[in-house]
Order: structure tokens, then sequence, then C-alpha cells
């Protein structure tokens, strides 16, 4: 290399270094991160765990306390079974006294694959969102690490945005038209691990179909991206196998379970022929001596949630009292599960 092309080289370091500090001085400035606190969190509880679950925002059926099981919750709304065996084999070393892994599926769960550019674009997202980075392996170590910046500059952003919003709605109130889906507060803090604590807010019962129409839509139409339903379920039963394996060698349990979802949303016949393999096949991993499947799907069917709702945060998702009811029985087959 000449010496002026070694030169450049240290400009642009030195360069790129000035840059890095400097927004991380801004950053130590900025409010904690509800993700620095959930990984504060995580470190004091890490010893007494015994339950993790994973895979996406259905994971909030889960209410540890209810359960009697202590556990943490390292979900990624709008991820896929790649992310979660990553996730486990970096967090499971963290974890010395883990029993269990929770894996909450819905109808279209095992037929979603997310692509590359998808993945990528999501761990930026969800960054913070990693107890330990320097725990993964090979190049998704290496991704993370380079987007620490990228992180710090949208948190920035984020923050001056907020402050922006508060400097307006304090000079006028501006009309907002009703919506269905309520609104649970961002400022809460973080409970075993779920971001802004859990759902004690409850939609309206006759928004449940119509929120149910836009879910399914919305599920449907992941499963058509990347190799399309069968190419991403056949991906995903590769992804299965590996993470059993990973679970059975470390002397886990994975129990994969339907949590309690809306008639409205499970029911519909769009999604007949998918929901029917994937149990089918749920049932055939159960089989295995580490591998445990419920199905609480239609748990709640028989209530009247239409008139009163007070189970459901939307048509898919458990509010908080519903997480209790749901959990209490959860914890029970659980520990049945265990006695044979």
């Amino acid at each position: 290399m000449s010496t002026l092309r070694f030169n450049l080289l240290k400009i642009w370091l030195l360069c790129l270094s000035v840059v890095i500090l400097t927004i991380q001085i801004i950053a130590w400035g900025l409010p904690e991160d509800p993700y620095d606190a959930k990984k504060k969190d995580f470190e004091l509880q890490a010893d007494n765990i015994e339950a993790l679950v994973m895979g996406v925002s259905h994971a909030r059926a889960v209410h540890f306390q209810s359960m009697g099981i202590p556990g943490f919750s390292y979900h990624d709304p709008g991820s896929d079974l790649q992310t979660v065996f990553e996730k486990y084999r970096a967090i499971s070393p963290l974890t010395p006294n883990l029993k269990y892994v929770l894996l909450p599926l819905s109808p279209s769960y095992l037929y979603v694959v997310r692509s590359d550019m998808q993945r990528t674009a999501r761990e930026s997202v969800y960054f913070r969102n990693y107890p330990k980075y320097t725990n993964f392996q090979g190049s998704l170590y290496w991704t993370l690490l380079l987007q620490e910046p990228q992180y710090l500059l949208q948190k920035l952003r984020k923050s001056l945005k907020k402050q922006f919003k508060k400097l307006i709605s304090n000079s006028h109130t501006a009309s907002k038209s009703p919506s269905c889906t309520p609104e649970n507060s961002r400022d809460k803090p973080q409970q075993n691990g779920f971001i802004g604590g859990y759902f004690d807010i409850y939609a309206e019962g006759e928004c449940l179909k119509s929120l149910a129409m836009v879910s399914i839509k919305m599920h449907l139409d992941l499963t058509l991206e990347k190799n399309g339903p069968e190419g991403n379920f056949e991906k995903n039963k590769f992804i299965m196998n590996k993470l059993i394996t990973q679970i059975a060698a470390n002397g886990h349990q994975l129990v994969l379970f339907i949590p309690p979802f809306t008639a409205e949303y499970y029911e519909h016949s769009t999604r007949d022929k998918i929901k029917t393999e994937q149990v089918g096949y749920l049932k055939e991993l159960s089989l295995q001596p580490n591998v445990q499947f419920l199905d609480y799907h239609d748990l709640f069917y028989q209530r009247n949630y239409i008139e009163r709702n007070t189970l459901f945060y939307d048509d898919n998702h458990l509010g908080l009292s519903g997480a209790m009811e749901f959990s209490k029985l959860f914890g029970e087959a659980i520990r049945d599960f265990d006695k044979y």
C-alpha cells in the first residue's frame, strides 16, 4: 500500500472514530432506553430464569407470575423461526437454570420466512433486544456491532421527535379520530422482558371482527413472501429440527403452544389448510421426549367477549387479565408434563 493510501486510510479511520465517539457522548445524555433497562433487569434475573418465551408478539399471552415459573421474554414482533434459533443459542449460556423454551404459534407462524434484507432491517430496529451480542456467532455479531452507531442515531432522532411532539401538544390540542386498536402507554417500564409492560387495556368487542380481518390479511401476506407458504414451511421444518436438537443437547424442554385467540381471528376459513397442516406437524414433534405441544386457541370461545371484552387486547393478543387466566392453566400443564 502506498504512503498516500495509508495516510488516507488513517484519516478515514480517525474521522469514523470521532463520529462514533460524538454519537456515543450525545447518547449518554439521552433518557435511558427501555431496552437498556431490559438488559439490566435480565442481568439481575438471569440466574433465576427457568422459562424463556420467544417468537413473535403472541408471547404476550404469557404472564410468568401467574404461571408460577420465573421467566423472561426475548420475543421479537415480526420475526421468524431463524431469529428464535439464533437468539436461543446466544441467550441459553447466560441462563444457567433455564428449563423451558416457550414458543407461541399463530396459524401462519411456520409459513413465514424473513428475507435477509428484512432480517437486517429488523436487527437494526430491535438492536437493543439482545442481552449480549458478543454471544452471537459469525456475521450476525459483526452486523450488530457495526449497527450500533446507526442505532444511537435512531435513538437521538426519536428523542428529539418526542420532545418536538410534546412542544406541539402543549401549544394546541389536535383532534384525533377514535381507533379500534387500543393505545398502550409506551412510557410504562418493562416487565419480565416485555417492553411497555403487560397490556392492561382491551379493544371494544364490536371492533374485534374488523381488527381480525386486518390481521388475517397481514399475516397471510407474510406467508407469500420469500419462498411462498409451502417453501417457507419446509424451510422452517429444517430450522425447527436444528432448534430441537440444540435444546435437547442443553437439557431444556421446548414448549410449543397455540395461545388463546378470538374466534373471529382463528376460525377464518382462508387458513383452514395451513392450520390443519401445522397442527398435524406440531403433534408429530410432541412425540419427541423434550417437546411439548399445547393448544389453547379456543380457551375463551364460550366467553361473551363481544359484549364485554375483558380478555383480549385486540383480535389476536391477550390483555393482562386474559394472560393471567391463561397462564395459570399453562403453568399447571407444563408442570404436569414434568411428572411423567
